[in-house]
This record gives C-alpha cells, sequence and structure tokens, in this order.
C-alpha cells in the first residue's frame, strides 16, 4: 500500500479524531479476515492525517499516534498514522451514545447490548464500556477515560449477544482497564481503555 493523506470527520462536537473513525477506515485497508491489534498512543487534534504502511518497530521518523497491526495466515501488516495540519472546514458526523447506552444494562462487572445497534461494531463497543466504567470503575476527575487499545482475533460479521465483561483481577483507582469482548458465548477479543488527565 502506498501511503495516503485522508480526510476524515470528527465525531459530534468533539475536537479531536475518534478512535472508532480511524479503526474503521485502518480496517478497510486489511485483509477481511485477520486478526487486528489497533492502539491510540495520542490524541489525534486534526481531521487530516497520514496512513501508511511499514515495519512494526523502527524506521519511523516519528512514534505513530495510531496503528492497526493485523496477521492473516503468513502474512503480517502494520499501518501507521501520522496527524498532518487540518483542513477546513472540519466534517462532523452525529454520534448520539445515548442510543447505545438505552440499550445497554449493566450486572456486576459486565454490560450487556439487549438490542440492535445504528453504529459499527467498534463504534458500539466504546459506549457500552464507557457506561459500564463509569458504574463499576468510577475515577474522580480532572482526567477521562480513552479508547487507547483494540484486540481481535477477526472483526465479527455481526455482534448480536454483545457483551463486555471487566478484567476481574482490576485494582480499584486503575488508570488502564481492559474488558474482554463477548459475542454470543464466545470471547472475541480485548478492549483498552486509559484513563488520561
Amino acid at each position: 500500500m502506498t501511503a495516503a493523506e485522508l480526510t476524515l470527520p470528527f465525531l459530534g462536537q468533539r475536537t479531536y479524531l475518534h478512535g472508532t473513525t480511524l479503526f474503521d477506515v485502518l480496517r478497510s485497508r486489511a485483509p477481511e479476515n485477520g486478526a487486528l491489534s489497533f492502539k491510540v498512543s495520542r490524541r489525534i487534534e486534526s481531521n487530516r492525517v497520514r496512513v501508511e504502511a511499514g515495519p512494526e518497530t523502527g524506521g519511523w521518523r516519528e512514534r505513530p499516534a495510531a496503528s492497526l497491526s493485523w496477521k492473516h495466515g503468513a502474512q503480517r501488516g502494520f499501518l501507521a498514522v501520522t496527524p498532518l495540519a487540518p483542513a477546513d472546514p472540519i466534517e462532523r458526523h452525529p454520534y448520539d451514545e445515548a442510543l447505545v447506552t438505552r440499550a445497554g444494562s449493566i450486572a456486576g462487572q459486565e454490560v450487556r447490548l439487549e438490542g440492535p445497534s445504528p453504529f459499527t461494531f467498534v463504534a458500539t463497543l466504546v459506549p457500552l464500556y464507557k457506561m459500564l466504567l463509569k458504574a463499576a470503575h468510577p475515577m474522580s476527575p480532572p482526567g477521562q477515560w480513552m479508547f487507547t487499545r483494540l484486540d481481535l482475533e477477526r472483526h465479527p460479521d455481526a455482534f448480536r449477544g454483545l457483551s463486555l465483561a471487566l478484567d476481574p483481577a482490576l485494582v480499584p483507582g486503575s488508570t488502564l482497564v481492559r474488558c474482554s469482548i463477548v459475542i454470543g458465548e464466545r470471547a472475541v477479543g480485548t478492549l483498552y481503555y486509559s484513563w488520561v488527565v
């Protein structure tokens, strides 16, 4: 893949590029049924990014702000994201997280989606996880929970029966948390959030 410069929408009134938007764009450039690991190392406060393939370690002028590594059979790949100067005007897409959280129910350290979602798989995971963290692992301002990593054995074709379960080994006040992603009765991946001040 040659390098590409992309102009992407912000979600709602956010002033940064949402991880779900980046993930969906990068996933479209990886093999359909491969294992995926998506990481966000810092917030991207621009609607323009450069996406390029290269080595997973070393060889980059600066550490990528986000990346997607994939594995499909014997093939492996790595896509790095670097912020560029923003473009005007900024396009915005609606992202009403309440459309997901209203369909979610919490039981202990788990949240389950009880109905359909109007969003993509990852754009559905994020509000569900925030809902669970607010209830089961509250933190005090200043700061906020930020989506930092997602590991999937493969991207699901459908996600009816979706639930997220917090890691039972979490220490109260932890600033890095993870949960298992389950569809039906099958664990399909792990989602990580970091508390960022």
